[in-house]
This record gives structure tokens, C-alpha cells and sequence, in this order.
């Protein structure tokens, strides 16, 4: 027998391949590929548990031939394209920069070899165009002609699952052979109701429920179990249509439950000050305004039935409208509004305030028609608890910490089943509790999570990172998956996406883009100087050179991050990131430390070589890389607490070195300068010394540190847009003065330099775009 004989069918999936025919087959679907496509597969298919470079890939399937690179990434190209048209956009085959790819989805071996034999007619639906998925053509597959090597046969017994999966009888329609034997056509019979039975005995012969190693499953007692299915896929998402365009300025967008109307939240300008009105539009388009805020509406859900709405506004309680000052604790109050509605009369029936909460509340959702649940923190705590409202008896009950010791931070219910975002330190999870609060579920998590929703039923829910600018698909049982966000989602800077909602169908996702032109000034005593207009700017990744002679900044477009030298008024293009970049910092000559979605990295500006310091960095900030000692000090945040850190990037040892609430930090000449939060002073930590010291009293809190000289330290108070003056603190006389008077306060300072200024991006507008996606 040959090769080529050997090949075995496999599954990637739910996809059926056949390499004898150059078939991939998905339910009554199948398409043929080329013949060095279907080995490209197969490699990684073989391979499945690792990463395959190009040049691997090059002499497996191409032997050793004088071929380019474009010749693998032609064929990647193709088998992306074949298993995206048969089952949608989900991430099939992945690239790692600079390493290779890696087949994503779940690889079965068949058991049975595949037969030779001449070329067999099957039959193929056209998938050509949406109209023509009920015709079927007659075509002629021939066997491949390429050389793969056997995998190994698999040691284990296979799950539930791949036994389901193996017994199930294909129904591609294949011509059969003249001269079949009557004893032949009697042992298929035998063995198609020796199928059935082994189905019938997996599937009603009772067991436990199955785990992975991403996924744990607690015993739940006698509770009620939700309608679970393991084997159930997330769905490929597309851009259907702009729900409310930027015009509208609406976010928020939260789809009634029966899908026939959907609030939202938009911000309007009336006589200079701007109001938060609340809104519900229907199918015809219709827009209903419900009720108008002088302070902010943050949150939406309604009840299971959709009768009532409730509604999270936030005011401060010094009825100051505008941003907290810098690392301020500020005092919000919250209301939590209940309005009673006659949707299709338009009418307010009722409005109840339920509570005035002293705290922050980050997420209400709905526990039954009656009560409402909520994830918050108490007057001056920073710890985060769930409480339910009964409405009818007013009575708030606190659930206390689930039992997995983790702290809540978000939690969405659905027919009493919770999906909660938790955090322990620095690690988050989503987690599934029953209706008797027992754990039954939960995923850890790699990226920041701000908010999730149910699916069509209570088996999985969908969560936007915001990092990643994709969706998490976590099931209650089996195995996460994550998908791409459709263009132009796909593009947007980090942390410009957000309130994701689901409607019940769990098919219809509404998600929140938020826009901000950037000019990047730069004011110092001659007067204020433009630099640049820069699209899509990432505005915390921009700073001066320790020589002062020039800029640094990064952008974000078409998926990619861009890292910019602007020198002499030349923009110089230095480096592109596959990830997203959150910061950057120019502690040295020599080097950049580079903040992206998990990692912190050292870019050498002499060679341009890329260096990863640490690779779990989620919550981390640098400060400052001595690579003689091989530390790094990061600004680490765990909950809402801030601290300073020492990590050593050899050995990963992590040691804290600040206890308190570190508000503003800055390093220089090895040394790192920061103030408690909420306190007047400045500290200083000598970077090779783990204690630090108060050196000054004089420094105001809330204070932004900007820069330092010698003997001077340049900072400015008050908050976000609306900035003081530029501040300079003399330590060796120890007074204050005004360095450089503000021709406008509403601006963000980023970064300063005694010679040139500072810079600065004025304030201007969000406009908010709601879109729609919804699966194909």
C-alpha cells in the first residue's frame, strides 16, 4: 500500500476531511480543495498541538523544492477561505508572529483507514452564491498525489463526545461498486444497528459530565441543571448594520427580551451643558424619550418579561459634573430608577426610585420579575459584593463571596443561572452558579472581561475583550473559543469598544465604538505649537526621548499597531506590532518599554531587536528596566488598588513594595518618584533599594507628575480635561510656583520635557456609533 492509501479521514471541528478525495465536508455541505492545500492541512492537522513555521511547512509538503514563502501562505490563504465558506468566520487556522501557524479547533482521527480506489462520483452542493445552496453538482475527485506522514493512532478511548461522533453514518451520497457481495450488504446492516446501539447506550446510559482542562464542572446537589450543550459552536459573527450612527451619539444599546425594541442611552448638548437621555426605539425606527439626566446613565437591563426597565445613574454627591481630579476616590452616588412600562401604548406607567447607593455599582441585571441583582461596593470599601433588591418588599439581601474565593465584578442572569466576570488578585475567571449559588462551571480568562451576556439559551454565554477587539464564546461545559469581530470592529484602538448586549436570540450582539479626533500639541513658554493630526492615535503610548529631541507615539489601524518616531516635524515608521499596544515609556536612551494586551516588552532602538520581559502583564504598567539586574518596576493593580512592584524578568519573582494606594509614578534617574493617592507628599524608590522614603510634603493630592529636573519637579492638578497650569515644585527650597499658565484647561497632558514643553491632546467630543452584529 502507498502513501498516499494511508491517509486517514479526520474531523477539524465539526468539518469532515477526506485527503483521499480533497473533501472537507460540513453537514450537507462539501467542497473540494487543491491537493497542496489538503496537505497543508493535514500537516497541521498532524500537528495540531503546536505551532508549524513556514520553513517546516516548506519541506513537509513542498520536500525541499525552490519555492518562496508565498507559496505557503497561498495555500494557508486557500484553506482559510474553504473552511470560513463552509462553517463561518471563526478562527480556524492561527498565526503566530514570527513563528508560524497553528489549527485551532479540535483535530479527531478516524479509526478506519481510508480505501483506495479509482475515482468515485460525489455528490457536492455549490456554495457559490446563497441560491444555489439546494442544487448539487456530480464531480469527479481524484486521490491526491502528495506524501503525508501517518500520524500516530490514537493510545486513549475516545470521549463521549468522538463516540458519538465516530458512530455517526455519513451522508454523502457515494455510487456503489458492481458485484457487492449479499454477504457484504449483510455485514453493513450488522454493523449500522451495532451504530445505532452504541449511540443509543451513550446517549441514554446516564454519566457525569464531562471536563477539559479549561473547564471545571462542581456537583450541584438536586438543583435544577441548565439546558447545557458541550458540543454546541460559537457563532460567526457579520456586520448587519449601524444600529444608531454617531450622530446619535447612543450607547449602551440593550434589546428588549423579545426583540422588539431595544433602549439606549445618548448624550446631547442642550444650552452648553450635556444631558444623559434615556430612549427606546422600535422596529419601525420609532424613538421614545423616556427620561433625561442632568448626571449619567451607566447601565440597562430589563425584566424577563419586559414590562420594566431598569436603569443605573451616577451623580456625584458635590454636584460636580465633571471628571474626578487625578487618583481620586470620588464620592458617586448611585440611583437605581425602575420604570414600569406600556411599550406598545408608549406609556410610563410607573417610576420608582429604588435606592441612593453609597458606592460604586458596576452591573444590574435581573434575578426574577420581582428582583433585582447587582455587583457593588459599600460606602468606602473597595471590596466588590453581590446584593438583591426585592422590589414588592424592598428588602436588599448580600449574597457574600462565591466559594471560589473570587472576587465578583459583573454578573448577568438568565432563568436564574448566574454568569459572574470574578477576580482573585490577578487572575479573573467567568463563573456559572446554579440557582442554589453552587459553582457548576467556569473559565479562566487571559484578557480583560468588562461585561458578557446569555446566549439563545442558558449554555453559554458571549463576551467582548476590548483588548482583542474580539468575542469569547465560554459554554458551561466544554471548551472557550474566541472569534474576530467583523470590519470595521476589527480595527478599532483598544479600549474604544464596549457595552456589549444580546438580544434572546442569542444571534444579534449590540456593541458600542467610540471615536476621538487626536491633535497632538505641544505648549511650553513660546506658545503652543501643533505637531500632528494623527488618526487613531493611541493616546497613552506618547512621549519624549531622554535627549528631548524628539517624539514617540503609537497608532492603530487595519488590526495592527504602529510605532512612530517624529523627529524635525518627520514622522519615521520604527516598528509594527501584531497586538495592540497600551503604553509606551522612553526610560532610556536605549531602549522603549512597550505595555500590549498581555505582555510587557524591550524594544532596542540600535537594532530594532523585540524582547518580551514578562508575558502575563495583564494588570501591570512599567516604570523602569535596569537590564543589569535584569528588574523591572511596574505600577500592578489588584481590584481598584494600585502598588508599585518589582518583577525579575529571569526567574518571574515578584515582590511588592509599596502597601497603600500609589496614585501618580514616574521614574528618573533610577530612581521612581510617586505619591500616595488621596494624600498630600512625594516618595521616592531608589530602583535598587525596595524601601522608599517621603522627601517632600509640599506636593497637593490628586497631582499628575510630569517631569523632573535636578532639583525641580514639574506637575499640574485637577483631572481629565480639566488640568491647572503647569506646576513646579523647588525641592531644595521647597516651594511651589506656576512654571507655564494654561491657555485652556481641556486638555490631557502626556508627557514633558524642561526644554521643549509639554504635550498635550486638547478635549474634544465622543461620538458614538451603536452597530449590530448578528450571526449568518
Amino acid at each position: 500500500m502507498s502513501q498516499t492509501e494511508s491517509l486517514r479521514n479526520f474531523t477539524v471541528g465539526e468539518i469532515e476531511v477526506s485527503p483521499q478525495h480533497n473533501t472537507l465536508r460540513y453537514q450537507t455541505r462539501t467542497i473540494t480543495v487543491q491537493p497542496k492545500v489538503m496537505a497543508v492541512l493535514y500537516y497541521l492537522a498532524q500537528h495540531q498541538v503546536r505551532v508549524v513555521g513556514n520553513e517546516e511547512l516548506l519541506q513537509a509538503v513542498w520536500h525541499g523544492r525552490i519555492v518562496t514563502l508565498a507559496s505557503v501562505q497561498k495555500s494557508i490563504n486557500a484553506l482559510r477561505s474553504a473552511l470560513v465558506d463552509l462553517a463561518g468566520s471563526q478562527e480556524f487556522v492561527a498565526y503566530f508572529s514570527k513563528r508560524g501557524y497553528q489549527l485551532m479547533p479540535a483535530v479527531t482521527w478516524s479509526e478506519q483507514q481510508a480505501q483506495h480506489s479509482a475515482p468515485v462520483s460525489i455528490t457536492v452542493e455549490s456554495s457559490s452564491t446563497p441560491s444555489q445552496l439546494n442544487s448539487t453538482d456530480k464531480i469527479q475527485v481524484n486521490t491526491p498525489a502528495f506524501e503525508v506522514t501517518e500520524p500516530t493512532p490514537r493510545q486513549t478511548a475516545p470521549t463521549q463526545d468522538e463516540a458519538i461522533q465516530n458512530a455517526s453514518v455519513k451522508s454523502a451520497a457515494v455510487d456503489t461498486p458492481k458485484g457487492v457481495s449479499q454477504f457484504t450488504t449483510l455485514h453493513a446492516l450488522l454493523g449500522f444497528a451495532l451504530l445505532i446501539a452504541l449511540f443509543a447506550i451513550i446517549h441514554f446510559y446516564p454519566t457525569a459530565p464531562i471536563g477539559n482542562s479549561t473547564t471545571q464542572i462542581a456537583q450541584a446537589g438536586t438543583s435544577v441543571q441548565p439546558d447545557v450543550n458541550p458540543t454546541q459552536k460559537p457563532l460567526p459573527w457579520q456586520i448587519i448594520s449601524t444600529y444608531l450612527p454617531a450622530a446619535s451619539n447612543a450607547h449602551h444599546t440593550t434589546p428588549s427580551p423579545d426583540s422588539k425594541r431595544a433602549a439606549y442611552l445618548r448624550d446631547t448638548e442642550i444650552n452648553g451643558a450635556i444631558q444623559s437621555d434615556l430612549m427606546i426605539r422600535d422596529l419601525a425606527g420609532t424613538d421614545w424619550l423616556l427620561a433625561r439626566s442632568n448626571s449619567t446613565w451607566a447601565d440597562l437591563a430589563w425584566s424577563p418579561s419586559g414590562r420594566a426597565l431598569a436603569a443605573l445613574e451616577i451623580y456625584r454627591a458635590d454636584n460636580v459634573l465633571q471628571d474626578p481630579d487625578f487618583y481620586e476616590t470620588p464620592q458617586y452616588l448611585y440611583n437605581i430608577h425602575l420604570f414600569t412600562l406600556d411599550l406598545k401604548g408608549q406609556h410610563l406607567l410607573e417610576k420608582n426610585l429604588l435606592s441612593q447607593w453609597q458606592g460604586k455599582v458596576n452591573s444590574i441585571t435581573w434575578w426574577d420579575e420581582n428582583t433585582l441583582e447587582f455587583v457593588a461596593t459599600m460606602g468606602a470599601s473597595i471590596t466588590k459584593e453581590r446584593y438583591r433588591y426585592s422590589v414588592t418588599d424592598q428588602t436588599l439581601t448580600t449574597l457574600g463571596a462565591p466559594a471560589s474565593g473570587y472576587q465578583p465584578l459583573v454578573s448577568r442572569v438568565r432563568n436564574k443561572i448566574t454568569a459572574l466576570i470574578s477576580r482573585q488578585r490577578d487572575k479573573t475567571q467567568v463563573e456559572f452558579l446554579n440557582e442554589q449559588q453552587n459553582l457548576i462551571g467556569k473559565h479562566s480568562i487571559d484578557s480583560s472581561i468588562y461585561d458578557l451576556g446569555w446566549g439563545e439559551d442558558t449554555s453559554a454565554v458571549f463576551a467582548l475583550d476590548t483588548h482583542q477587539n474580539k468575542i469569547h464564546y465560554f459554554p458551561i461545559q466544554g471548551a472557550p473559543n474566541l472569534a474576530a469581530l467583523p470590519a470595521p470592529l476589527n480595527d478599532f484602538p483598544f479600549g474604544s469598544l464596549n457595552d456589549l448586549k444580546i438580544d434572546s436570540s442569542g444571534k444579534s450582539i449590540f456593541i458600542t465604538a467610540s471615536t476621538q479626533p487626536a491633535k497632538l500639541d505641544q505648549n511650553n513658554p513660546q506658545g503652543i505649537k501643533h505637531l500632528a493630526d494623527i488618526n487613531n492615535l493611541i493616546k497613552s503610548s506618547v512621549a519624549y526621548s531622554p535627549l528631548e529631541d524628539a517624539v514617540i507615539y503609537a497608532t492603530h489601524q487595519n488590526s495592527q499597531a504602529q510605532i512612530w518616531l517624529l523627529k524635525h516635524n518627520q514622522a519615521e515608521a520604527l516598528y509594527k506590532s501584531d497586538g495592540p499596544i497600551q503604553s509606551i515609556h522612553w526610560s532610556s536612551p536605549e531602549h522603549l518599554l512597550i505595555k500590549t494586551n498581555s505582555t510587557i516588552d524591550l524594544y532596542q532602538l540600535n537594532n530594532h531587536k523585540w524582547r518580551t520581559l514578562v508575558e502575563q502583564a495583564h494588570d501591570m504598567d512599567p516604570l523602569a528596566f535596569n537590564p543589569e539586574t535584569h528588574t523591572l518596576l511596574v505600577v500592578k493593580q489588584i481590584n481598584d488598588v494600585r502598588n508599585i512592584w518589582r518583577v525579575n524578568v529571569d526567574t518571574l519573582q515578584q515582590k511588592q513594595l509599596t502597601f497603600g494606594e500609589v496614585g501618580t509614578a514616574r521614574s528618573w534617574n533610577n530612581s521612581v518618584y510617586f505619591q500616595y493617592a488621596n494624600q498630600a507628599g512625594l516618595w521616592q524608590l531608589n530602583t535598587q533599594d525596595p524601601n522608599h522614603i517621603a522627601i517632600n510634603d509640599k506636593l497637593p493630592q490628586h497631582s499628575m507628575l510630569l517631569g523632573f529636573s535636578s532639583n525641580n519637579v514639574y506637575f499640574i492638578t485637577g483631572g481629565s480635561c480639566h488640568e491647572s497650569d503647569i506646576q513646579q515644585l523647588d525641592l531644595s527650597h521647597n516651594t511651589l510656583s506656576t512654571y507655564l499658565k494654561r491657555q485652556d484647561s481641556k486638555v490631557t497632558s502626556i508627557d514633558f520635557s524642561t526644554t521643549q514643553g509639554v504635550l498635550q491632546i486638547p478635549c474634544s467630543a465622543h461620538a458614538y456609533t451603536s452597530y449590530e452584529i448578528r450571526a449568518r
